[in-house]
């Protein structure tokens, strides 16, 4: 993997789902070291840009580049240099822990979701609406860990 200073670049990305246009040419580009919140109105196409990024959908037209490899070209390279939190838990609904009786909260789903995102310290990681389903208290403290985690918020030597 090529060190850069660059760790995301999107350059016109398109997706279509039949005659939705769910991204139409997106363009950004996010610095090694820094936190980026990619904001906009619900169904604006931000799911759509983490998916296509992490390698989970193939862009229609456009090009990604994370950690310098082509998210398209290079899709398992990428896969194994990101950490990614998807917008919904992955954790089975019928799983219970073992101190609960009954279905599991979805805060509590959605906890394992992010400490496997977090756990390798991955180079660049993708948390698509990672408070979803947290209390307030979750939310500052995965916050802190996000800070904490960037090289940027790191001391250096």
């Amino acid at each position: 993997m090529a060190v850069t200073d660059t760790a995301i670049v999107a350059d016109g990305l398109r997706k279509s789902f039949g005659d939705v246009h769910a991204v139409n040419g997106v363009s950004l580009e996010v610095p090694t070291g820094t936190v980026f919140g990619l904001l906009g109105v619900n169904d604006a196409g931000k799911t759509t840009i983490v998916r296509m990024l992490t390698t989970v959908l193939k862009p229609d037209a456009g090009h990604g580049i994370v950690n310098g490899l082509d998210v398209v070209e290079h899709a398992q390279s990428v896969r194994r240099s990101i950490g990614l939190a998807r917008q919904y838990a992955a954790v089975d609904e019928n799983l219970t822990g073992r101190a609960r009786q009954g279905p599991i909260s979805g805060g509590m789903r959605r906890r394992p979701d992010l400490g496997a995102a977090l756990v390798a310290h991955p180079p660049v990681l993708f948390l698509d609406e990672p408070t979803t389903g947290l209390d307030p208290a979750s939310r500052l403290a995965l916050w802190d860990v996000v800070k904490a985690s960037s090289p940027m918020a790191r001391p250096s030597c």
